[in-house]
């Protein structure tokens, strides 16, 4: 059997025509949001960087600590250090400290080039520290333009997009023009997995990005209490608490992840898209499109509820900033344990915000919007298959 390609939209369709302004309005908001999504994405893999190179800066101290009891470190690992001088240099644009085997190879050096070793890392470790405080008072800002001025307007964009799919959709007969009823799958490969790629599933994928909503607010909601923890204990219960509740609900957002329905059809979760794979779709009747265009306003009011998180995110950033600024001298050969202690605890804080804001709140966000326009994108193509009432 043949596949009938999707139909063009024509001039004299007037139902197009009234919604060609929205939809344009809609893609050019959501390609907004998805570009800002990209930049908030880049900075926590920065962020990301930063903290392995501050965890990899804790190795080299402590390798080089114990070494000094028995003369300081050989020329192995000494090499093996400034490889991780070398590297947390270049990221940070700065000159890496010289290394010279022969330091490391006689007894009478090695203690006194050990202990430059250390002084070069307590040097990066600090600037680590400011970078890392400097990533999340950006992240802060991007996050707070992100959901006032680029999420709102996403969100408002796809909602008019729906709402004139809805009265497009009332303006159709239910007589078919199309001699054939099934159509690429690839136009809804963003909504649709290749399990079960049907308008039910497509309709069901759709309730679940507004119910994403749920999770957002769970997750940032356990994000605060986790950099609120006073103990790394603490901060670590709370982390194992939201990785049970959450982690199977978010997956991996970039890179193709969808939302579906869990095998308990309650929790919202993400199934990976396969690229390659191929099926079709019956068109949907004009009532289904009616209702899945409804639904996507559901996902565009939802969408707007991250307003409501700010605040909270506000907070939030503010104390790992401070944590993070307090901790800047924790690598030094000087640090108490105490002080130790607290940058452990500012690290994990760093972490918890990181995931849970760039891949639930803004990753979860940015889905709603760009799931929603591919659904339309979907229900509109369907819909050009019918004729306008007599």
């Amino acid at each position: 059997m043949s596949m009938k390609k999707w139909a063009l939209a024509k001039e004299e369709d007037g139902a197009v025509g009234e919604v060609a302004v929205v939809v344009a309005d809609a893609e050019q908001t959501c390609d907004a949001v998805e570009e800002a999504h990209e930049e908030i994405a880049s900075l926590g893999d920065a962020i990301d960087e930063a903290v392995e190179a501050h965890e990899d800066l804790g190795i080299v101290t402590e390798v080089a600590q114990e070494s000094l009891a028995s003369g300081g470190m050989d020329a192995f690992a000494a090499r093996l250090a400034h490889r991780v001088l070398d590297k947390v240099s270049a990221k940070l644009g700065q000159a890496a400290p010289t290394f010279s085997k022969e330091s490391y190879s006689s007894t009478r050096t090695r203690s006194a080039s050990t202990t430059y070793t250390q002084e070069s890392v307590k040097e990066k470790a600090k600037k680590v520290w400011e970078t890392i405080a400097q990533f999340f008072a950006n992240l802060l800002r991007m996050v707070v333009d992100f959901v006032n001025k680029v999420l709102g307007r996403g969100a408002e964009a796809l909602k008019k997009r729906a709402k004139a799919l809805v009265e497009a959709a009332g303006k159709k007969s239910t007589k078919h023009t199309a001699e054939e009823s099934e159509f690429d799958y690839h136009a809804i490969n963003t909504v649709a997995t290749s399990k079960g790629s049907d308008v039910t599933h497509i309709a069901n994928a759709t309730k679940s990005l507004a119910g994403a909503t749920a999770v957002i607010k769970g997750g940032t909601e356990m994000m605060v209490k986790m950099v609120a923890a006073t103990t790394l204990e603490e901060l670590l219960r709370l982390e194992e608490e939201a990785a049970d509740k959450y982690d199977n609900a978010i997956g991996e957002l970039p890179g193709g992840w969808t939302v579906k329905k869990d095998d308990d059809e309650k929790t919202a979760k993400l199934e990976r898209n396969d690229p390659e794979a191929k099926s079709e779709v019956k068109l949907p009747s004009v009532k289904e499109i009616k209702t899945l265009a409804e639904d996507v306003g559901a996902v565009a009011d939802a969408a707007k509820k991250a307003d409501d998180l700010v605040k909270s995110v506000e907070k939030s950033l503010k104390e790992v900033i401070e944590h993070v600024n307090k901790a800047k001298n924790a690598l030094g050969d000087t640090a108490t344990d105490d002080q130790k202690s607290d940058a452990k605890v500012a690290l994990a804080k760093a972490k918890a915000a990181r995931t849970t804001i760039v891949e639930v709140m803004i990753g979860l966000s940015k889905l709603q919007i760009s799931g929603g326009n591919a659904v339309l994108g979907y229900a509109e193509a369907a819909l050009r298959q019918y004729k306008k009432e007599d």
